[in-house]
């Protein structure tokens, strides 16, 4: 499996909450990285590509946010591979134009 982003990066909503907000903590090319991700079933490890470097490489973990109530508190949207937080990596690169694959990882027999 392969999704691959391309596009102006841009940090939205990643509590999913706010009126009148984009949803999704990063949106690359418009497109909700987050939910894209977390839709897909990746049952081996992955490897991440940003602009051709690889940047990480392991298990994809997705937590989509949601909003509050007065029973809960906010949460916002996660995605790590590995040891790498791909939100906080993207929101480095806001406003400039990136290319980011995921895609499962190639084992040879």
């Amino acid at each position: 499996m392969r999704l691959e982003f391309s596009g102006i990066v841009e940090c939205c909503d990643g509590s999913r909450c706010c009126e009148g907000c984009l949803p999704g903590a990063i949106r690359i090319g418009g497109e909700d990285v987050v939910d894209e991700i977390a839709e897909q079933k990746w049952d081996k490890a992955v490897r991440v590509l940003l602009n051709g470097e690889l940047v990480a490489n392991g298990n994809v973990v997705t937590e989509l946010g949601y909003g509050y109530s007065e029973y809960t508190p906010v949460e916002s949207d996660e995605l790590n591979v590995g040891a790498c937080d791909l939100i906080e990596r993207l929101e480095a690169l806001v406003g400039q134009e990136v290319t980011l694959v995921i895609e499962d990882q190639w084992m040879p027999c």
